[in-house]
């Protein structure tokens, strides 16, 4: 799992742990190796109450993604700055995200297989608010959190089977 605001390039082969040299820049070489794991969990379920009414729900969790401090190193003739890690890929771990989605679904049959449907889902129904990314460069802004999961969302559509 490689952090998506990662400024460094990736050297790994295919998440597989795998070293994959870069003869061209040795410092990209420095704490290349991704020998993370990714898991998650999911569990879904509905029901389906009397007079065409559904509840359904999703729950899902998954582990933080892995994190590494970097530093930027200034002062060089050839190469002025350069951002490099100063930890292993996975020194460090955001907390794990837990989401839980629920729906609630109202079908009037039209007659043959003609259909409407009123749906209302609430995404992120516990409102949880949990850290995906933060500034990661050695500094005065170290630590900064820069983002969490989105927030709670109502949504209501209409649907028509025929």
């Amino acid at each position: 799992l490689t952090q998506i605001n990662d400024p460094l390039p990736d050297n790994t082969a295919g998440g597989t742990g795998a070293f994959n040299a870069n003869t061209k820049d040795p410092n990209a070489e420095i704490f290349a190796l991704d020998d993370s794991i990714e898991s998650q969990v999911r569990i879904s379920g509905s029901y389906m109450l009397p007079w065409d009414l559904q509840l359904s729900g999703n729950y899902q969790l998954r582990n933080g993604a892995y994190w590494a401090r970097t530093a930027v190193f200034r002062g060089g003739v050839t190469i002025p700055s350069i951002t490099l890690r100063v930890e292993p890929r996975t020194a460090n771990e955001y907390p794990s995200i837990q989401l839980t989605d629920f729906r609630v679904e109202k079908r009037f049959r039209l007659g043959g297989s003609k259909a409407l449907s009123l749906r209302f889902n609430v995404f992120n129904l516990f409102n949880i608010a949990t850290t995906t990314s933060q500034t990661v460069a050695s500094g005065p802004t170290f630590g900064t959190v820069t983002g969490i999961t989105r927030a709670r969302l109502g949504e209501f559509n209409v649907a028509f089977t025929f």
